[in-house]
């Protein structure tokens, strides 16, 4: 089973802003998303105050199944005890009365290359979002932007 777990800012928020007003739900995404029929989490650095009223505006936040932010699991990447506590709740979530053991396919988007580098070590793959040109090893792809990676993913 595939499960995405995305990052919020420079990721899903992928459009510049400078207040929440300026946040305007993308139909792409909007349409991506909703093909995936797959568990969606946000893990992200930022308040889950923040994470709560960006999905609103993007009008995504009923596509995400949890919100791992820095407030609600008091970690933020890239520690390695916060992909820890990560893993293992996807893993709780997506346990089947009828498989002897749960291993998903974490697929995990970030924007930041020290974040992707400590999920690979939970041999997550691993998705760059963003403009460097030159990426390491341990980076399975990237895109320019979440749209273009998601596409990629369900299509």
């Amino acid at each position: 089973m595939k499960t995405f777990v995305f990052d919020l800012d420079h990721t899903l928020l992928y459009k510049p802003y400078n207040t929440y007003d300026d946040i305007k739900q993308d139909l792409n995404l909007i349409n991506l998303l909703s093909q995936i029929n797959s568990p969606k989490y946000l893990f992200t650095n930022a308040t889950y105050g923040h994470a709560d009223i960006s999905l609103k505006k993007l009008n995504i936040f009923h596509y995400i199944d949890l919100i791992f932010a820095r407030d609600t699991i008091n970690l933020m990447k890239p520690d390695f005890n916060a992909y820890n506590f990560v893993h293992n709740r996807i893993r709780f979530n997506n346990v089947s009365l009828f498989s002897e053991y749960n291993n998903p396919d974490i697929l995990f988007f970030d924007d930041l290359i020290d974040n992707l580098e400590t999920a690979k070590k939970f041999n997550w793959t691993t998705i760059y979002i963003g403009n460097e040109e030159s990426v390491p090893d341990y980076v399975d792809h990237k895109f320019k932007n979440i749209v273009q990676a998601i596409n990629f993913f369900v299509n």
